[in-house]
């Protein structure tokens, strides 16, 4: 049990690896950078000095593979930096300051998926179970069931938005 539950861990951190390789390098790939754009329509305003200075901050003007080194050290210290759109404020502040309503909205969720998956898991399963064989209504309710989950939190989301 421990061996495979090892296997299944190191697989995750392989996983885990590849892809956050696979979204560095997509984020290499887009042309221009973080600050190109930055001042929306001041953009041009922006002096070339400055543009410099802030890459030099960041650590952009560093070889790929040293960025992507520096990256995976700030993932490991859930160090995800400051925010470019709240000024001022790291992206850990944000997280705390929006935590409970991810935690409230996920809650509810799962209070409304939960019985309603499981009623009709119960309901497709015990038909399938008096026939003994697959008809096309305990199919629909099989799918029905997967269904159910597919469309994420979205839903209750868009029902759950605050404007504080």
């Amino acid at each position: 049990m421990a061996r495979y539950a090892l296997g299944r861990l190191t697989g995750l951190v392989g996983v885990l690896l590849a892809v956050s390789l696979l979204t560095f390098l997509m984020m290499h790939s887009i042309p221009g950078g973080p600050f190109d754009t930055w001042g929306g329509q001041y953009a041009p305003i922006i002096p070339k000095e400055l543009v410099i200075e802030l890459e030099h901050k960041y650590g952009l003007d560093k070889p790929i593979l040293e960025q992507y080194w520096r990256y995976l050290q700030s993932l490991l210290r859930l160090d995800f930096g400051y925010s470019f759109v709240s000024s001022g404020r790291t992206v850990n502040e944000l997280i705390a300051e929006h935590w409970p309503y991810s935690l409230e909205l996920g809650g509810l969720t799962f209070l409304f998926s939960f019985p309603v998956g499981l009623a009709l898991g119960i309901v497709a399963t015990k038909d399938l179970l008096d026939t003994v064989v697959w008809q096309p209504n305990d199919l629909g309710r099989a799918h029905l069931c997967a269904a159910r989950d597919s469309p994420g939190d979205f839903r209750a989301a868009a029902s759950a938005v605050r404007s504080d």
